[in-house]
């Protein structure tokens, strides 16, 4: 079964995203995300798992997260499946927030999907560098 491992935006950045979102449905864009409650989020880390109880210390990468985690938006991105994303730069606090996330992963033998493995993981590597 797929697991995610998301940030949520604050309310302000969730309403911004979400404008965006109107702006680009409207010109006969697909209203998909809005239509099916898709709430504004940040992807970590998707990968397969057999049961939740595998990854239930997850929170423990949570410590990870500083206050005003800053976005440098680097591009856009897309699926196979055609759902197109912004990609944000790797830097600072957020390059090491998904490098945790991806050590944990690693630490319980779960895989994250490749398109979320950009960041190489080296097991014995301090948690403020990449």
């Amino acid at each position: 079964m797929p697991y995610a491992l998301e940030l949520f935006f604050d309310e302000q950045t969730d309403r911004a995203v979400r404008s965006v979102w109107r702006v680009l449905a409207a010109p006969g864009g697909s209203d998909y995300l809005e239509k099916n409650g898709v709430r504004p989020h940040l992807a970590l880390a998707v990968f397969e798992a057999a049961s939740p109880g595998l990854f239930s210390d997850w929170p423990q990468v949570a410590r990870y997260l500083q206050p005003g985690l800053a976005l440098a938006p680097d591009g856009l991105g897309s699926f196979a499946q055609g759902v197109v994303f912004v990609r944000f730069a790797p830097a600072g606090a957020l390059e090491t927030l998904h490098r945790e996330a991806l050590r944990y992963l690693q630490t319980r033998q779960l895989t994250a999907s490749d398109h979320y493995r950009d960041v190489p993981v080296a097991p014995d590597a301090g948690a403020a560098h990449l």
